[in-house]
């Protein structure tokens, strides 16, 4: 297993003092659709993709891990209604539709919830409206109008309207960020997580993570899941 010792995106949000740069939203949003595109690649989708389950590694990378709800879409369907994060459900579940476009409506949502740095509703008339394709509530005008329309094709209500993995990588927003794969390289989150290890002195408290913070580690360069 690989050690995430940085903790979780969540972690980093409620963390945050302020807006998000844009800039490190979209590195975030390059390295989630990598992840996103290996696990879809090898026909599994995650189906639970909340900022809990996005783990940082040491040096800011993200991981995403807890496969506890996953579906291996080639195989046997089998029932998982009523289980996992409704802030973050897609509305596909809903409609017993397990497959892959579910985790980009997910993604779509921790990205709006970064964007505007609103806690976002598990219940009632405010989440009915976020999957009926309302988001007057949620202000995004202090980002770029690509951002903004990247994050409303990733709630496209109709499922197969969305991108995959790999066409948000073909981004041209993205582009920028293919350079850094071909050495190793500090992560989205860098500077959040060198702020924490400061902040943790001899590393004693990050240590206590371990049992937490830990995903599988493949014999790559770059661990995604």
């Amino acid at each position: 297993m690989e050690l995430c010792e940085s903790g979780s995106l969540a972690e980093y949000i409620s963390h945050k003092d302020g807006q998000i740069e844009e800039d490190v939203l979209w590195n975030i949003i390059y390295e989630l659709a990598k992840g996103l595109r290996d696990i879809h690649n090898a026909q599994v989708a995650h189906l639970d993709l909340k900022p809990s389950n996005i783990l940082l590694d040491e040096t800011g990378n993200l991981r995403i891990g807890d496969f506890g709800f996953s579906l291996q879409c080639s195989g046997e369907p089998r029932d998982i209604r009523g289980e996992g994060d409704r802030r973050y459900m897609a509305p596909d579940l809903l409609k017993d539709h397990f497959d892959m476009p579910a985790d980009i409506y997910s993604f779509g949502l921790i990205l709006l919830e970064m964007v505007t740095r609103t806690v976002l509703p598990d219940t009632g008339e405010s989440w009915e409206m976020l999957r009926l394709g309302d988001f007057s509530d949620y202000k995004m005008t202090h980002v770029s109008q690509a951002l903004q329309d990247l994050i409303r094709r990733l709630l496209t209500l109709n499922e197969k309207d969305r991108p995959t993995a790999q066409e948000l990588l073909d981004h041209d927003d993205l582009k920028r960020f293919k350079a850094q794969d071909s050495s190793p390289h500090k992560g989205a989150l860098y500077e959040y997580v060198k702020e924490i290890q400061d902040m943790s002195g001899d590393g004693e408290s990050r240590l206590k993570r371990q049992d937490t913070y830990s995903t599988p580690k493949m014999k790559t360069d770059h661990c995604w899941y």
